[in-house]
C-alpha cells in the first residue's frame, strides 16, 4: 500500500515500483481525474481499477498490477463517497483466489459515516466469497497506534470479518 499524494511524478513511482519488484500496488491518493489515469501508467503496470473524484482534486484510490496479472474488476461504485470512502477493488484470478481492496479516508470525514460504509461494502464484497483472502491496503486517516475510540471502533469493525 502506498499513499502518493500525487502521481505526477511518475519516474519515482515506476522506480519504486521496479526496485521493490512489485505485483500489485494498492494506492491511495492519486490525484488523477479519469481522463488523466491512462497518462499515468508506470511501465510494465496496468491499472486494474482506480476511482477518482468526480468534481474535487486530490484523493482517489487504484490498484495496479503487472501487465501480466490477469484481475477481475469488482463494481464497488455504489460505496464511493468523494472524500468520505474512497475504493477501487479487484479479484485476482488464481488457483486461490484473492480480493485486492485500496481504500482512503480523508482526515476531515465523520468517521461514524465511514464506518457505516466500509461495514455495507464488507458484508457486500466478502457475501458469497467463502474462502477468499482478502487484502486491504488503506490510509484510514486513524491512529491505530493509540488506543483511542476512533482507532477501537475501527479495529473492532474489521475483527467482526
Amino acid at each position: 500500500h502506498i499513499n502518493l499524494q500525487s502521481i505526477r511524478n511518475i519516474e519515482d513511482f515506476t522506480l519504486l515500483l521496479h526496485e521493490r519488484d512489485f505485483d500489485v500496488a494498492l494506492v491511495n491518493e492519486h490525484w488523477l481525474s479519469p481522463h488523466e489515469v491512462p497518462l499515468y501508467v508506470p511501465k510494465g503496470y496496468k491499472w486494474a481499477a482506480t476511482y477518482c473524484r468526480p468534481q474535487q482534486h486530490y484523493g482517489g484510490a487504484a490498484v495496479l498490477v503487472k501487465e501480466d496479472i490477469c484481475v477481475a474488476e469488482l463494481n464497488v461504485d455504489e460505496f464511493c463517497k468523494p472524500g468520505v470512502f474512497e475504493v477501487a477493488t479487484v479479484k485476482l484470478e488464481s488457483k486461490e483466489p484473492v480480493i485486492l481492496i485500496s481504500l482512503y479516508r480523508t482526515p476531515s470525514s465523520k468517521l461514524s459515516m465511514f464506518l457505516e460504509v466500509l461495514e455495507n461494502f464488507l458484508s457486500k464484497v466478502l457475501d458469497n466469497s467463502d474462502h477468499v483472502k482478502v487484502i486491504l491496503g488503506s490510509d484510514f486517516n486513524v491512529c491505530t497506534l493509540s488506543d483511542s475510540k476512533e482507532s477501537r471502533m475501527l479495529s473492532n469493525l474489521l475483527k467482526s470479518f
